[in-house]
């Protein structure tokens, strides 16, 4: 279950669309909550059979796990009181953002936090993932419509929306997080082989910045 949901968030989710641009948004929206549901029924399937799920809970004193956890239950409370319970807990008015997603994530870090057997290869996959969507924003940016994604969207609108991603903002903001992180992997990389998949990455990674 735990690699499942890794993959799923970090290769599924980016990789996904519906109807190209034109409900980006809701197509990120529909698939995470497709593999979360999925994630929690192995994961209830898991405790009952292993009649455990003590490792969802905090550590004693561990004040970054008692902080998500808080912040879950805070958004459950918010949706509660919210006048629109509905539209709160699956965002439907808030970038499809609600408190089904921030209550999923507080439960899911603690579950890989816990469960992920952690290893460096974990990430090949997703590096490699991410260089394909970062070449469809190079084709994107210089006006090579990859996919059709563009079709019938407003000529004036074509540079606003890239690769698989979307809005150019939301773009910047995906840069913002996965750049980063990769150049931190190639800074502690022990080997050559770590150090080249990242550079396969960052190089049109950066060129996309």
């Amino acid at each position: 279950a735990a690699s499942f949901l890794f993959f799923w968030i970090f290769l599924v989710v980016p990789l996904f669309f519906e109807n190209k641009y034109f409900n980006i948004l809701e197509a990120k929206g529909h698939v995470y909550v497709v593999g979360a549901i999925a994630a929690c029924i192995f994961m209830l399937v898991g405790f009952i059979l292993e009649k455990s799920a003590r490792e969802l809970l905090p550590g004693s004193g561990n004040m970054l796990d008692l902080g998500i956890i808080l912040f879950g239950v805070i958004a459950l409370i918010s949706c509660l009181l919210s006048g629109s319970v509905w539209e709160s807990f699956w965002g439907l008015s808030g970038w499809r953002v609600g408190a089904f997603t921030f209550a999923t994530f507080t439960l899911f870090y603690r579950f890989l936090a816990s469960n992920l057997k952690y290893r460096q290869n974990l990430w090949i996959p997703v590096l490699l993932v991410n260089v394909v969507i970062f070449l469809f924003g190079i084709c994107h940016s210089m006006g090579v419509d990859i996919l059709g994604m563009h079709e019938y969207i407003n000529p004036k609108e074509f540079y606003s929306y890239i690769s698989t991603i979307g809005n150019l903002n939301w773009f910047v903001g995906y840069l913002c997080l996965t750049v980063p992180l990769v150049t931190a992997f190639y800074l502690s990389s022990e080997s050559a082989f770590s150090r080249n998949i990242c550079l396969v990455f960052l190089i049109p990674a950066v060129l996309n910045m």
